[in-house]
């Protein structure tokens, strides 16, 4: 007898049919004997298999006295939209930590521990659905993929594949070579094969277990002959079409600078909300230029991106309307001359100097403006060079 439990009780499950893939969370759709609503948290059980998830209010309704809904693994909180963060230095670990808390969802104590300790230099979380966030995790450390497993806990780390009991009976209904799949009739009593294990020497991607009227079914999928997973294409088109909308990180996020630190990075405050959170600490500038650096005043207004799309390499570029308060090149302390100022007050001083040596006893007003030509010259060596830009 196949039961939902829920909080009033266990119910009667007329018809339901579970999906499971390798990455993502479990799904099932439930026809239950009730006339009652049910929503929040829900135990899904067939035999000794369970599946723990919940039914959230906007996917279930009556229906010819039947309770039907749609119910997902875990909390559910993982298809919404997570807030901005921002982080520097962080391990994985607090970058899951966080996902788990906004998203509701709780980690497994099985997520593989090389996930846990891995530390990058810097990580950005932009507003999205949590399941992206967490593929950009396994982007980016040692896992395969992530999933809700049956249990409702979230799991990350690599693929094992460890082999169904030997003892598990069923009878083959029927097989597709063309899909990579088999059709098979479990007998009772027996814990239901799933994703991440190896199953007739074959590493299982893909579960649909239907139950109607008595009836047991399962249709395993397996890899195909190139090792690839062929439902996660698919499956992930299927989720962008859903939440609408990816986490950008091609764009170009016009940002004000907060402060530039000693080590001549900057503290930046997007003016985009998707991306704003708490603002972007030690950004480094990319200057398009071998061996410039650059002070930059508070208040000054950059061009905030993401070096080859990757959310841990942030970087600021492109002024926007604002200058620099000093650019060194190659380390250089000589400061540059103002070259139109300077050559004026040279002239000047020339004509003085070409006037002053051809006059064997020059006059007062000779000497008054020799005099006066030294001193413009000299003011011109002081103000005809500038701390802006400086150079080897």
């Amino acid at each position: 007898m196949t039961t939902l439990v829920t909080t009033a009780g266990p119910l009667n499950v007329l018809k339901a049919e579970v999906t499971e893939l390798l990455e993502g969370a479990w799904t099932a759709r439930v026809e239950v004997d009730t006339d009652d609503e049910i929503t929040g948290a829900v135990v899904l059980t067939e035999g000794v298999t369970t599946w723990t998830g919940s039914i959230k209010p906007d996917l279930g309704a009556q229906e010819h006295g039947r309770f039907i809904a749609q119910l997902v693994g875990g909390t559910g909180g993982l298809s919404g939209i997570l807030g901005v963060r921002n982080y520097d230095s962080p391990f994985l670990s607090d970058i899951l930590s966080d996902i788990m808390t906004d998203a509701g969802e709780v980690l497994s104590p099985e997520v593989d521990t090389t996930v846990l300790v891995a530390q990058v230099e810097r990580w950005s979380r932009l507003a999205g659905p949590g399941g992206l966030s967490l593929k950009q995790i396994t982007d980016e450390s040692t896992a395969d993929h992530w999933r809700i497993r049956r249990d409702g806990l979230v799991w990350l780390g690599a693929e094992t594949y460890p082999a169904v009991s030997p003892t598990f009976d069923f009878t083959e209904i029927s097989r597709d070579p063309a899909q990579n799949s088999i059709t098979i009739a479990p007998e009772d009593g027996q814990l239901l094969p799933a994703v991440g294990e190896s199953f007739l020497d074959h590493n299982v991607v893909g579960v649909v277990t239907t139950i109607e009227e008595g009836s047991l079914r399962q249709t395993i999928s397996w890899e195909s002959g190139n090792g690839g997973d062929r439902l996660l294409g698919p499956m992930e088109n299927l989720i962008n079409a859903f939440v609408g909308r990816k986490i950008d990180y091609a764009k170009m996020y016009p940002s004000v600078v907060k402060a530039q630190n000693a080590d001549g990075t900057l503290d930046l405050t997007p003016d985009d909300e998707s991306i704003r959170g708490n603002g972007f600490k030690r950004i480094q500038i990319s200057y398009g230029l071998p061996g410039v650096t650059a002070l930059v005043p508070s208040g000054g207004r950059v061009n905030l991106y993401f070096q080859n799309g990757d959310p841990k390499q942030p970087r600021a570029a492109l002024w926007e309307g604002s200058g620099v308060t000093a650019l060194t090149v190659d380390g250089g302390s000589e400061e540059v001359l103002r070259g139109t100022s300077f050559v004026s007050a040279l002239d000047t001083f020339v004509d003085a100097l070409n006037t002053y040596i051809v006059v064997p006893v020059p006059s007062a007003p000779q000497t008054a403006t020799w005099a006066a030509a030294v001193v413009a010259f000299k003011l011109a060596l002081t103000t005809s060079t500038t701390s802006v830009l400086k150079v080897p």
